[in-house]
């Protein structure tokens, strides 16, 4: 079963966003590069999980019929 992917929004009263990806993998950077676009703001601090550090396993199995 595929690892579920979630999206943490947090806006805090003095405007500061925090975003938190889970079940991205390597792929978060793309994602936080869509949201820095989006927002038009600048990255204050990352944090990455060992998640970020984990290999990435691609299933690339062709099924077909007969």
């Amino acid at each position: 079963m595929p690892k579920k992917e979630e999206i943490q929004v947090t806006i805090a009263p003095d405007g500061q966003v925090n975003i938190t990806l889970e079940g991205f993998g390597k792929a978060c950077d793309d994602y936080m590069k869509m949201f820095q676009e989006l927002l038009s703001g600048k990255v204050k601090e990352k944090k990455f999980s060992s998640e970020y550090y984990n290999p990435v396993t691609i299933d690339n199995t062709v099924k077909t019929k007969y």
